[in-house]
């Protein structure tokens, strides 16, 4: 007889195999907390061939400014501050650093953060980062902040738990850490029919075409995708990982972020200036799709004004009191 995997946030038993995934993973949904969760965990050396060359396409200088200016406005809105003058900034697993810039056009004492030496070594090049403002290992660092964003990376990480104790150990008294992540499942994802359906053909190479079929409405899977993503989180799940890791509940606030409303629509590309003779092919062969799916698209406007879709990411805020003293890293 075979028992149910612990689930890996909550510790509880009712777990469950939703999809069988690529290079032998496999999805499993806990019915406790709610998250999705891969099994098995890739180990370090699998994780860090995965990644090697995610820089391979490096970005233009021109789309790393057009980045940095919508990272300025994203920022001002997620913190609430127009200005950082005098506080200090860590951009948590930075990438490309483009958090990292648009922290410091803000005035922030901006810090960096990333394990990938690739990265440190692209964000020294484009952005100035220097040896004092470089972050390698949290554990081992002295340093703490006032701000900490973490973008799109606790989904990709084995261990959720062990890094949001580390990130509310370098966060002084008074200050805020914000993880953005993916909505597990969300429901505003139907309204992408070109995401829908890059998970269902992945669902039916691996689970088969009644599997991929059923997945839209029964098994969504497209926040969790091993070896990339290991979690997709719902809301009770991030604040069942922050209260894993010994973060009082009080200090926790969860909230939805959206994403573009035409992103990778039909009538995005369609007003990109044609390339050459099968540019304007396709776009003769697309005109007649845009009315429809500007309907559709109203459609999923109206619905989430009304706040009736599960919104395409959460974010978890979690705010030090100022009387709070030292951390215990355990």
């Amino acid at each position: 007889m075979t028992h149910p995997l612990a689930c890996p946030i909550c510790s509880h038993h009712a777990t469950r195999k939703i999809a069988p995934w690529r290079l032998g993973y496999s999805i499993h949904e806990c019915d406790g907390c709610g998250v999705l969760f891969s099994d098995p965990l890739p180990t370090a050396e699998q994780l860090h061939d995965f990644y090697q060359g995610f820089l391979h396409k490096k970005p233009s200088p021109e789309a790393l400014e057009s980045e940095i200016r919508k990272d300025v406005r994203a920022l001002r809105e997620l913190l609430g501050l127009e200005q950082g003058a005098g506080l200090r900034f860590l951009d948590h697993g930075g990438g490309t650093g483009v958090t990292f810039a648009a922290a410091k056009r803000l005035g922030f004492e901006s810090y960096f953060n990333d394990v990938d030496q690739q990265s440190i070594d692209f964000v020294r090049a484009q952005h100035g980062l220097d040896e004092q403002h470089c972050i390698a290992d949290l554990t081992k660092t002295q340093e703490s902040f006032d701000v900490i964003v973490s973008d799109n990376v606790i989904e990709h990480v084995p261990d959720p738990i062990a890094v949001l104790r580390e990130l509310v150990a370098v966060l002084r008294p008074g200050g805020f850490l914000v993880i953005k992540t993916p909505w597990a499942k969300a429901s505003e994802q139907l309204f992408y029919p070109k995401t829908v359906a890059e998970y269902a053909m992945l669902t039916a190479e691996h689970g088969g075409w009644i599997a991929a079929l059923q997945m839209p409405l029964r098994a969504r899977v497209w926040c969790c995708d091993p070896p990339r993503h290991l979690y997709g989180f719902t809301s009770g799940s991030i604040i069942a990982a922050a209260k894993a890791a010994g973060v009082p509940e009080a200090w926790c606030s969860v909230s939805g972020y959206t994403n573009s409303l035409l992103g990778r629509s039909l009538t995005q590309a369609f007003f990109k200036p044609p390339v050459g003779v099968a540019g304007v092919a396709k776009r003769a062969l697309v005109a007649p799709l845009i009315g429809p799916e500007l309907a559709f698209k109203a459609a999923h406007f109206a619905l989430r004004k009304l706040h009736a879709l599960t919104p395409m990411g959460l974010a978890l805020r979690v705010t030090r009191p100022k009387d709070h003293g030292s951390w215990a890293r355990v």
